[in-house]
């Protein structure tokens, strides 16, 4: 038994219990913005509430981070052939599903809240943000740091995340 090796598994747990309840509401940001500066909502912030939702979903189903629904993992659907078509099928009843899809909306919803809250509290970087991109297209990191540190946002795009391609507006470093 290696030590070291389950240290590391902690601090990646601890990392991960801290990082996945804040996505959804970072994944909420474009909607919320239409919202606020719009009053409207888009198709274009569409696939970001899918993968909130999606999200949450699978922190209450999946990996037992919701109190109400506790520590069991739900989300073990299968299929099967019936007929001409596939079924899905659950291994728990309607009256779970309904308590799982309660608290992934109230999830969302409190996503959302929250979500509203920063974007209203920051009004002046947000329309700060939006008119950087409408000029720009694309902001890096480091651009998006400058401006929340009311600093000059630098034309040149450094700090793009881990895993992230530079897109059509990024100059190369």
């Amino acid at each position: 038994y290696n030590d070291s090796k389950a240290t590391n598994v902690d601090a990646t747990l601890v990392a991960l219990t801290a990082f996945l309840p804040t996505r959804p509401i970072v994944l909420l940001g474009g909607r919320v913005a239409e919202q606020l500066e719009f009053d409207d909502i888009s198709t274009g912030a569409s696939n970001d509430l899918q993968r909130a939702t999606k999200l949450a979903h699978d922190m209450i189903a999946k990996y037992g981070m919701n109190e109400r629904i506790g520590a069991v993992a739900y989300d073990d659907d299968s299929e099967i052939f019936v007929g001409r078509d596939y079924e899905r099928t659950r291994s728990y009843s309607e009256q779970t599903a309904a308590e799982i899809d309660a608290e992934v909306r109230k999830t969302v919803d409190q996503a959302y809240a929250h979500c509203t809250q920063i974007l209203t509290e920051h009004h002046e970087k947000l329309q700060e943000i939006a008119q950087w991109l409408l000029e720009h297209e694309t902001m890096s990191r480091s651009q998006f740091e400058a401006c929340m540190q009311a600093l000059p946002i630098p034309e040149k795009q450094e700090g793009l995340l881990a895993g992230e391609e530079k897109t059509d507006g990024a100059e190369e470093d």
